[in-house]
């Protein structure tokens, strides 16, 4: 038993070991704006858009592979009409993995994928005034695009998607922002 490990051991640490020594955490944050993708009731005032943002602790494992943990924020949306208005907030923490596609030394692509707990809050005041929240487990996907500013500071440009869940509803939810990202 020993032998067969220490057999498949070998070849598996030297395809691990050089891409572990590229190895490094980043600090990645993004605002701007957030959407819901939702169509807005007959006789009713809709404002679907709103400040929207990230931000995320990486771990690059090398070869351009990284594992990711953040929070996204995809803003809130608007339901007026002369009797009541309605709140729609969704955000939450995630989890997942990103690629990074060098362009050249100063530009690159990224592509994400993972899980949100998506947590969308819904506040109505007015006629029948109450509040409730819902949770949900939902995938989420990114596309970004970066660059170097040095060569540990890039100036980012992403797009975030997911949808949002509440009592009564749901939306697909987008946040597409400016952000800087740090490598340490």
């Amino acid at each position: 038993m020993p032998s067969r490990f220490l057999l498949w051991s070998l070849p598996l640490s030297c395809a691990l070991l050089p891409g572990l020594s590229q190895a490094h955490l980043y600090l990645a944050a993004d605002a701007g704006s957030g959407h819901f993708h939702a169509s807005c009731p007959s006789g009713h005032r809709c404002d679907s858009g709103g400040t929207g943002y990230d931000a995320m602790l990486g771990y690059e494992l090398g070869h351009g592979i990284s594992v990711e943990g953040g929070y996204a924020s995809f803003g809130e949306r608007t339901i007026a009409n002369d009797k009541q208005t309605q709140r729609i907030s969704a955000a939450g923490p995630t989890l997942g993995i990103a690629s990074a596609l060098p362009i050249n030394p100063d530009w690159g692509l990224d592509f994400r994928l993972g899980l949100i707990d998506m947590q969308s809050r819904r506040t109505i005041t007015g006629t029948g005034a109450t509040a409730d929240d819902k949770s949900k487990k939902e995938g989420y996907y990114g596309i970004g695009a970066g660059y170097a500013l040095t060569g540990r500071l890039h100036v980012t440009l992403g797009l975030t998607g997911s949808r949002a869940v509440w009592h009564g509803g749901s939306a697909k939810v987008h946040n597409l922002g400016l952000g800087l990202r740090g490598d340490f």
